[in-house]
């Protein structure tokens, strides 16, 4: 591991950012005409409560968690908000490598709400793959990850 100084780190992560502003032609047909698939990772309180209510206009593909339990009460909060998705066309999914493998590249965003210690692989599989990730902070749990 190389240590850096706070400069290089800073530039290193602005960079970071920009690039997926120069990489937005890399979705089939522009997200302007058409609704994002989106896949959810973490269905507990934090998604129910902070992230759904911002989601009822666009399309759930995909749902992770590895309690089962959770799938109805995300649905039903979604349904409560005003989500006029089509229910019937969301798959359901307990690991979220699993999710991705079936998916591919399919989905348009995935949105990350794990415990603070499953952030940085849940994102990472769907970086690795092309897809754009909102990920609660922490993003990473340990300065490794990070790396």
């Amino acid at each position: 591991m190389r240590d850096c100084g706070r400069r290089t780190f800073l530039k290193a992560a602005a960079a970071a950012g920009a690039w997926p502003l120069f990489n937005l032609g890399c979705v089939s047909k522009p997200l302007a005409e058409r609704k994002a698939r989106i896949a959810l990772v973490g269905c507990g309180n934090r998604m129910d409560y902070g992230l759904v209510p911002d989601l009822v206009g666009e399309e759930i593909v995909a749902m992770c968690d590895p309690d089962e339990a959770r799938f109805p009460v995300i649905m039903a909060s979604m349904k409560s908000r005003g989500y006029g998705g089509d229910f019937s066309r969301i798959r359901f999914f307990g690991d979220y490598n699993d999710m991705y493998a079936a998916y591919g590249d399919e989905l348009d965003c995935v949105l990350v709400a794990t415990p603070n210690h499953q952030h940085a692989p849940a994102a990472l599989g769907a970086i690795r793959r092309g897809i754009h990730v909102y990920v609660e902070k922490p993003m990473v749990h340990t300065y490794a990850e990070a790396l």
